[in-house]
């Protein structure tokens, strides 16, 4: 998968598929989601710059905390994104 397909994926998934009343929505999201987050941890930091960026673009609060960090940087690693025009 190229950087460009994966921002697109990012851009397309159901980021709030777990309000849904449909289950088969839920679980779909929730595959879906676990395949997005995998191919970041497995890709370079541009791929998690990318899954950063969108996940920030949906839940940029400050009272979410990831694995001790800001939910807002799921990929602590990525530091260089706070450059990003997602976190103006």
């Amino acid at each position: 998968m190229t950087l460009e397909e994966y921002k697109s994926a990012l851009q397309k998934h159901d980021w709030f598929h777990y309000f849904s009343d449909d289950n088969r929505v839920c679980m779909a999201g929730e595959r879906v989601g676990a395949q997005l987050l995998a191919t970041a941890k497995k890709g370079d930091d541009e791929f998690k710059r990318a899954y950063n960026a969108a996940h920030a673009k949906r839940f940029n609060t400050p009272s979410f905390v990831y694995d001790g960090h800001p939910y807002k940087v799921p990929f602590p690693e990525a530091v260089d994104l706070m450059d990003d025009p997602v976190f103006k």
